[in-house]
């Protein structure tokens, strides 16, 4: 019978494999915290960078310069960092499966049929002799795998909070340094173009009101009377008309 050490012995390995695995998610967790504070940086990078313009150097604007060029370097070290936590082959083992053991285990018993009793295997010792030796091989190289993951995962953080501190810095540096920015001509050419089309209006306006002026005042026309003619009643309502008409 397998001895209560061999047992405990076994249930140690056994946790600690199953701790590597679960630290080998975590760590993946934290690629995606470094991901969103990447993309904060991203966003303030575009706007710096948006309405950015080059104008005549003074040193007043090295309060933009200086911390601006030292978020872009760490953010670029963060990326390299965490690119190595995507990208390298990291190498996780694990144990057999739950019926490759127990075919494993049926093969012994099969086996101890065919030999003689004293060559028999004990299968209870072979299933926890063959199961510590994997975990503890499996474990040893989970954890290494973890330890390198570990160190570039949290590298990468470190090195993008800095860059995202050194951009927030940055903002009273671009604050000074935005107010000697020009204005866009695209901006002034909207203005041209509508301050044209206002005088080209004022212009037609004027026009209209002087060839009005030139042309020459009419008399208004009193409109005239339309006579209806009756069928029989004809000649009467011509001289009656007539006879009004001259009065």
């Amino acid at each position: 019978m397998t001895s209560e050490f061999k047992k405990r012995q076994f249930d140690f390995h056994k946790d600690y494999y199953a701790f590597e695995l679960e630290r080998k998610d975590k760590l993946l967790q934290q690629v995606g915290l470094a991901l969103g504070i990447l993309t904060v940086i991203g966003n303030l990078f575009a706007f710096f960078l948006r309405d950015f313009q080059f104008v005549e150097f003074r040193e007043v604007h090295l309060l933009f310069y200086f911390f601006f060029s030292f978020g872009f370097l760490f953010t670029a070290i963060s990326i390299i960092y965490l690119t190595k936590t995507l990208i390298h082959r990291f190498y996780y083992e694990t144990i057999p499966t739950p019926k490759e053991i127990q075919d494993a285990l049926n093969e012994c018993d099969e086996y101890n049929t065919k030999v003689e009793k004293a060559e028999a295997l004990d299968t209870e010792e072979v299933f926890y002799e063959n199961l510590i030796k994997q975990y503890s091989e499996a474990t040893h190289r989970n954890h290494l795998s973890n330890l390198a993951r570990y160190s570039n995962v949290f590298t990468s953080l470190r090195f993008s909070l800095i860059g995202l501190i050194l951009l927030i810095c940055s903002f009273p540096g671009y604050q000074v340094l935005k107010k000697e920015f020009s204005i866009k001509p695209s901006t002034t050419e909207i203005k041209e173009e509508v301050k044209v089309r206002i005088m080209s209006e004022d212009k037609d306006n004027q026009s209209n009101q002087q060839q009005t002026s030139n042309q020459p005042v009419e008399r208004p026309q009193w409109p005239q009377g339309r006579i209806i003619k009756e069928a029989d009643e004809k000649g009467q309502n011509k001289q009656t008309f007539n006879e009004q008409k001259d009065k």
